[in-house]
């Protein structure tokens, strides 16, 4: 039984492109009565089909939307500098952390500690590797067996 004014998600896309939707299965006022299975086919039917008018309006609209906003931030000589100044930002943070690594790869400690660390993920592969093994033992067994 519909209870709510709004159906969720049928709403939410219709709210987005501009519409408004009431259910006409039961109001909220409307005594409580349930709607035949044929009358919310129908109105499921007819949700759908607006639904899919609203998401196709919205994928047109928002990809315009989205045109306009990016002519707007182009046109504005502020945000240009700093979406430069951002992407100089950016280039120096990436040499950072370059150097930082070439300065790690360098370090006793640091290859050690990755040795360590190829070990114990080899390890697991390992315990994975005899699982999967004693796995296909058992099915070729059991399927033996029938």
């Amino acid at each position: 039984m519909i209870k709510r004014k709004w159906i969720c998600a049928a709403a939410s896309a219709l709210l987005l492109a501009g519409g408004v939707y009431e259910s006409k299965a039961q109001s909220p006022d409307a005594p409580a009565t349930k709607p035949s299975i044929e009358t919310l086919k129908t109105e499921l039917n007819s949700v759908r089909a607006e639904l899919e008018a609203a998401t196709r309006d919205l994928a047109q609209r928002n990809a315009a939307l989205t045109q306009k906003q990016r002519e707007i931030e182009y046109k504005d000589p502020e945000i240009v500098a700093l979406r430069e100044e951002l992407i100089a930002l950016e280039k120096q943070v990436l040499e950072k952390r370059q150097q930082v690594q070439t300065r790690l790869a360098l370090k006793s400690e640091i290859k050690a500690v990755e040795r360590e660390r190829k070990e114990l993920f080899q390890n697991v592969q390992h315990l994975r590797d005899t699982e999967a093994a004693i796995q296909r033992e058992i099915t070729a067994l059991e399927h033996d067996q029938k």
